[in-house]
């Protein structure tokens, strides 16, 4: 059966191997959620290319749009429409490494926007009921890549937390709430 975005099922097969974490590594419950909350930011973006492990790109917002590039600020012809937010890269566990540029953090729209994006990942987690239940294994309304990426995502947050359950840390599930991770970096 075809991907109802045109992709054939071979591909799709392909694309899902690829998006295997690799090197997953053990985290404390404050990395997995930070991990989640900007892996999820990065995957929200718009962007229409296969993002490949250890290779650099941008987030910009534009408007209220959440942009990812393979095109460096230092690249683009100056606008005032565009804001870079990030440079980010995929790791081999599948999450995303998000460094934040000093300047936009200070831009009254950027706050804006990821506070929004914090309410809603906040919002989320708390009708999930738990951090596994949050976790994007699929998402029906994610463009083709950012779907794969996501599922990628959940399965090395998964993992990581199964490592967490074994080696008699605090679980999860009874961690703060994603409200209180909000009312943290606000």
């Amino acid at each position: 059966m075809a991907n109802p975005q045109g992709k054939g099922t071979l591909p799709c097969l392909q694309a899902l191997q690829d998006a295997r974490p690799k090197e997953v590594a053990n985290k404390v419950p404050a990395t997995l959620y930070e991990d989640f909350v900007l892996s999820a930011l990065v995957l929200n973006a718009h962007f229409k290319f296969k993002p490949v492990p250890a290779r650099d790109y941008y987030l910009y917002l534009k408007g209220s749009q959440w942009l990812m590039s393979l095109v460096a600020p230092h690249e683009w012809v100056r606008t005032s429409e565009r804001h870079f937010v990030a440079r980010c890269a995929l790791r081999m566990d599948m999450t995303w490494q998000v460094d934040m540029d000093a300047r936009a953090l200070k831009n009254d729209g950027v706050q804006g926007a990821l506070r929004s994006h914090l309410g809603g990942f906040a919002d989320a987690l708390e009708e999930a009921g738990s951090f596994l239940g949050a976790l994007p294994y699929y998402k029906r309304e994610l463009p083709y890549y950012q779907r794969v990426l996501a599922s990628g995502l959940a399965a090395s947050l998964h993992q990581s937390s199964q490592w967490l359950d074994r080696n008699g840390f605090e679980r999860l599930e009874n961690l703060a709430s994603g409200r209180t991770l909000l009312d943290a970096v606000s």
